[in-house]
């Protein structure tokens, strides 16, 4: 599975911290080209190529895989980094084919997102920690209990978020009595209950799914708070240890 530089792709963070995204599930919705993948060293382990395909390994189906996402404290520079840690939950093995997908959005409200930019990891791009490309494996046989990660960095954009703003005051009907001491400031547009304000940005949820065979995993999201905009950079599939015995 390999990350692509085309416009629905990015990179995860080179290591897992707080704010654990929720239970196992999966995540995501469109999908990433195939470009910056091969082989090479993620941080704190050595390069790990990547495994050939056992003969007779079926795709990994939805209910096989359990997606567990994470994002860490914001860096002196304010990028933010994570990951999606999938790990086969079931009893037999499966082969890992084809780009997870990861999407993102910055999220202002209820019903209220923007789309923030998803691009593949490469070397000499902003995402410094994560990863090198080679470090990514284009197809993995994942056996049980064992695990690959797609890791991401949130680099902001130049511009400061934007903070909540009144909404115009509405304007009573014509020919409406006004009455009472509120009744000017009614007229001026100040809501006691803050629904004259447009509202702040709560963060940007980084949605991830995995490639399964049939497709319909479910989708896993984590949120980097307080964020806005920018661009998250992705990588592809990187394997990870198999657990001692």
């Amino acid at each position: 599975m390999a990350a692509g530089k085309g416009a629905e792709t990015g990179g995860a963070g080179a290591q897992q911290d707080a704010q654990e995204g929720g239970a196992p599930t999966g995540g995501g919705s469109a999908g990433p080209d195939t470009a910056g993948a091969t082989a090479g060293a993620s941080a704190g382990t050595g390069p790990q190529p990547p495994v050939a395909a056992a003969p007779g390994a079926p795709g990994c189906s939805a209910e096989q895989l359990g997606v567990q996402g994470s994002a860490r404290s914001p860096e002196a520079d304010g990028k933010v980094y994570g990951s999606f840690k999938v790990t086969n939950v079931s009893g037999r093995g499966c082969t890992v084919i084809g780009p997870d997908t990861v999407t993102a959005a910055s999220v202002s409200g209820p019903g209220r997102s923007s789309g923030v930019t998803v691009v593949g990891h490469t070397a000499g791009d902003p995402a410094a920690g994560l990863p090198d490309p080679s470090a990514e494996a284009a197809l993995l046989v994942l056996q049980p209990n064992t695990a690959y990660e797609v890791r991401f960095a949130w680099v902001p954009s130049a511009q400061s978020c934007p903070a909540a703003t009144p909404d115009p005051a509405p304007k009573p009907p014509v020919g409406a009595p006004e009455s009472g001491p509120d009744a000017g400031a009614r007229a001026v547009g100040s809501d006691p209950d803050g629904g004259g304000k447009s509202p702040e940005p709560t963060g940007v949820e980084v949605t991830h799914t995995p490639h399964t065979t049939p497709p319909g995993a479910p989708a896993t999201q984590t949120t980097i708070p307080a964020a806005c905009g920018g661009t998250v950079y992705r990588t592809g599939v990187i394997p990870l240890d198999a657990p001692k015995p």
